[in-house]
């Protein structure tokens, strides 16, 4: 017995030859047609496209910044992600900087893994200019400066199922619809994506928008709520400001206060208050939460999910 791993770049496969655009499921009928052409120009081994289990699949969406507001530098918008939650289970990845000395986490990139799930979120600006400088030292040519610039407002969010995940996900399916999954047709679905890039974009980024924390503490205090939870909620915020993270935040509650921690960031998410609070020298006051802006725009401009 043998197999055959096959990786491809559904975009790249279904015609779409730029480093911005992804692929939607809509493209899927294309990309299947032109592996089956491929594989049996290879070897009739290849077999065809319904032969295959599906491995891994990368979900992602793509925020054009300049869709939700006017000015704003993508770079303060990933250190703004980068100061988010990571979930139990997960760590962040890190590679070692020969300069440094030390291991460090990705440069415009806040980027999490575990054994079945890989959560990304990054700025596809610094990310291309990255791959730019690679394909110089290869003797490559670079990626046109066209291109970067229409990358400078781009941050990707993206989620990656490996194999223990998508098992678990068909198996779920199996049992939800009572029949065997349809392979592409379930887990390559926009419900499919937006349930997975929502789930996890809550997890890390967290709902709710950002604000800076006197705006955020005034929301607060314009509530009807008692003085025993208004001062729980602006502790926590004054918590995340000072320890300049969620994770940090978190790292420094113990039991109890810890289970008052999440339930008091869910009280903030409710009242459409991320825990991340704006810098001053941001000059910046509110901040949308990028998901739910693209979901607003993408309904008002298509009625869809892409």
């Amino acid at each position: 017995p043998y197999r055959i791993y096959a990786t491809i770049n559904p975009k790249m496969m279904g015609g779409l030859h730029d480093y911005l655009t992804a692929a939607t499921y809509d493209d899927m009928s294309t990309v299947i047609d032109n592996f089956n052409l491929a594989a049996k120009r290879i070897s009739p081994v290849l077999e065809n496209f319904s032969s295959y289990k599906i491995d891994r699949i990368d979900y992602c969406i793509n925020f054009y910044l300049r869709d939700f507001m006017e000015k704003c530098n993508p770079e303060l918008i990933i250190n703004l992600i980068k100061r988010g939650n990571i979930p139990a289970f997960f760590k962040e990845y890190t590679k070692y900087n020969e300069t440094a000395h030390r291991t460090q986490s990705m440069p415009g990139s806040f980027y999490l893994i575990n054994n079945s799930v890989h959560i990304n979120c990054y700025s596809k600006y610094i990310q291309l200019q990255e791959l730019s400088r690679q394909k110089i030292q290869y003797g490559e040519l670079p990626i046109p400066q066209t291109t970067l610039d229409a990358a400078y407002n781009i941050i990707r969010f993206e989620v990656q199922y490996k194999w223990f995940k998508l098992y678990s996900l068909s198996r779920k399916m199996k049992s939800v619809t009572g029949h065997e999954f349809r392979k592409y047709e379930d887990l390559l679905s926009h419900s499919s994506c937006r349930e997975a890039v929502t789930q996890y974009f809550n997890k890390t980024i967290i709902a709710g928008d950002w604000w800076t924390l006197k705006e955020a503490v005034g929301i607060i205090t314009s509530k009807n709520y008692n003085c025993q939870k208004k001062a729980r909620l602006i502790k926590v915020l004054k918590m995340v400001n000072h320890f300049r993270s969620v994770e940090k935040a978190k790292e420094n509650c113990q039991d109890s206060e810890l289970r008052i921690f999440h339930q008091t960031l869910n009280d903030l998410s409710e009242i459409n208050i991320n825990p991340v609070t704006i810098p001053k020298e941001y000059g910046i006051k509110h901040i949308p939460n990028l998901l739910c802006a693209y979901f607003e725009q993408t309904q008002k401009e298509k009625g869809v999910f892409s």
